[in-house]
């Protein structure tokens, strides 16, 4: 088998001695697998024994870096093992061993113990080490090659993940704990990140007793000691996890748990020294309050701004602007709203902050759907999807592709638009991204009632209804109620209404009681309409309701358009006398 011509010269930089080959008898029968592969074993050199036990480490393909670094691995070990089949180049540098090799080799390397060990732990820092190393990459514009990186050596990661778990390696761990969760958030993982980040939060919950009750062997004391000393508290790694665990929830619509999980992570991280992690978490479950406890989110974020210049992360900093960004942006206070996603997006970029740029050039996107410069909103937004598929960022990718889809929708280009939620809404349930799913089914239900098409836009509104509430989103108003209103269901729209009037005064969500408002006047004047109680007086009455909810500085510019556009309802409102 042919190497590359690189790998060659730098070993022949080293010696000829890789030139001496030794040639064996091929095998004449095969009475089984593991007969055959004793054979080729006691074939082998001592030196070549150990390292291909070594090698089966590895649960897939690896680079040769990584054999040389974690079993000393040279050109020459590595050509005779793939001359005696029992292992395979793939190019590129990289290696791979078959299966049934593999599961052989582990059980002679297992023989004994402490070599396995010493083996898993070389592994476990490697790999560790360089997920570390990409932490500062994912937030720059070499985001799309950490990605690829990562994703190239993904079996290697979540091996020596597992393997750091059980040897309690929190200092590693800690290390690379924020990459994982970078990568994992950006590509939308977030079913399988729940699973890594759920076994290490229990299982280290599991051992913090014996942790702090642990009493040390005299003779081991001080080395242990010494080793405490260097090593993060578990209680901050216990933190740190119970906040990733608490996100990658919410992302698959665990909202309860997700509360609960974070609080927790809240209270063990004011307990320890570190600005960032506090900061993080403070401004993660600020934005999850602010559908049910809009005031303590407001004071969770504003405690974040205070304390996030104090990490001297300027990705943090811009990531907690955002988030309380989005909460006034969420109540209709549009003009504070504007004024912190520009300082986030202003941090942002001078912290080369790639992620943050992305999903900021969106939220400025959003606030010009809300005011109704909705070409203004679909260049924005076509940066922000541009962006994101550039950066490799799914998870932004999403929800750009979504809001794209209701700039075009609020231009009247339906087809365009149809075809961003349809691609949007596949994109969710591929990454299991139950908000998005939602949301994306919702977008459909407004572009089918903004059409006419009333049927359509009701079964797409109560598919949505069935799986996520639509008030836990930003830009989104009650439109299911005008699907109702369209269909002549008008006691169900003003139940509808009701309802979502209520609920969006007590989570302080103006905009969306704007629109049920407009919605519940709409809905009585066309009751009144039809058993002909509907006169110049109440007509007058009806207009000056609203011609107020237009002016209020909160309603959307679609509720807005909503009010001049009545007619389409048949409503008719008289003339007063003069």
């Amino acid at each position: 088998t042919a190497v590359d011509c690189i790998e060659l010269a730098d070993e022949l930089a080293q010696g000829l001695d890789f030139l001496v080959t030794t040639q064996h008898d091929a095998a004449t029968a095969q009475p089984t697998l593991r007969a055959v592969f004793e054979r080729s074993w006691h074939l082998l050199r001592a030196d070549e024994q150990v390292l291909l036990t070594q090698l089966a480490v590895f649960p897939g393909t690896f680079h040769r870096t990584a054999a040389q670094t974690i079993a000393g691995a040279t050109i020459e070990l590595l050509t005779h093992l793939i001359n005696h089949s029992l292992l395979n180049h793939s190019g590129n540098q990289r290696y791979t061993m078959h299966r049934s090799i593999q599961d052989f080799a582990l059980t002679k390397l297992a023989a004994p113990p402490d070599r396995l060990n010493s083996v898993r732990s070389h592994f476990i820092r490697f790999y560790l080490d360089l997920l570390a190393r990409q932490e500062q990459a994912l937030h720059t514009t070499e985001h799309a090659t950490a990605i690829a990186q990562i994703y190239l050596e993904l079996d290697n990661l979540r091996t020596a993940w597992r393997w750091a778990i059980q040897a309690r390696m929190s200092t590693l761990l800690n290390r690379a704990l924020h990459a994982f969760f970078l990568f994992y958030e950006s590509q939308g993982l977030y079913v399988e990140a729940l699973d890594l980040f759920g076994q290490a939060q229990q299982q280290f919950a599991d051992r913090e007793e014996t942790e702090r009750d642990r009493e040390l062997p005299q003779d081991n004391a001080q080395e242990d000691a010494a080793q405490e000393d260097d090593a993060p508290k578990l209680q901050l790694l216990l933190g740190r996890l119970h906040c990733y665990v608490g996100i990658f929830s919410a992302r698959l619509g665990r909202m309860a748990y997700a509360e609960e999980t974070l609080r927790c992570s809240l209270s063990l991280l004011r307990q320890e020294n570190d600005a960032s992690a506090t900061t993080f978490c403070l401004s993660v479950l600020g934005s999850l309050l602010r559908i049910t406890d809009p005031q303590q989110s407001k004071a969770f974020l504003t405690e974040a701004v205070q304390l996030a210049p104090t990490s001297s992360d300027r990705s943090l900093e811009s990531l907690v602007l955002l988030l309380l960004g989005d909460t006034h942006f969420f109540g209709g206070d549009y003009a504070i709203a504007g004024t912190l996603y520009r300082q986030g997006y202003e941090l942002a970029y001078h912290g080369a902050w790639e992620w943050g740029l992305t999903v900021l050039t969106g939220s400025l996107g959003r606030l010009k759907l809300a005011h109704g410069d909705y070409r203004g909103a679909e260049e924005l937004l076509r940066q922000s999807l541009a962006y994101a598929e550039e950066r490799k960022q799914r998870d932004a990718h999403v929800e750009a592709k979504i809001f794209l889809g209701e700039a075009l929708r609020l231009q009247g280009h339906y087809a365009e638009a149809s075809a961003c939620f349809v691609e949007g809404y596949h994109a969710a349930v591929a990454l299991q991204f139950k908000l998005q799913i939602s949301h994306a089914l919702w977008a459909q239900g407004a572009l089918a009632e903004q059409c006419g098409e009333w049927v359509e836009a009701k079964l797409r509104f109560e598919e949505c209804l069935e799986s996520v509430h639509p008030n836990l989103w930003g830009q989104v108003l009650p439109t299911y109620g005008w699907a109702l209103i369209g269909l002549g269901e008008l006691a169900a729209a003003q139940r509808y209404f009701t309802e979502i009037f209520t609920e969006a005064k007590r989570h302080q969500r103006l905009p969306i009681a704007l629109d049920a408002q407009v919605g519940l006047v709409v809905s009585d004047a066309l009751a009144a309409q039809t058993v002909n109680t509907l006169n110049a007086d109440s007509s007058a009455e009806i207009t000056q309701r609203l011609q107020a909810i237009a002016a209020n500085p909160a309603a959307t510019q679609e509720t807005r358009d909503r009010i001049n556009g009545l007619a389409r309802f048949g409503l008719q409102l008289p003339h007063p006398k003069e």
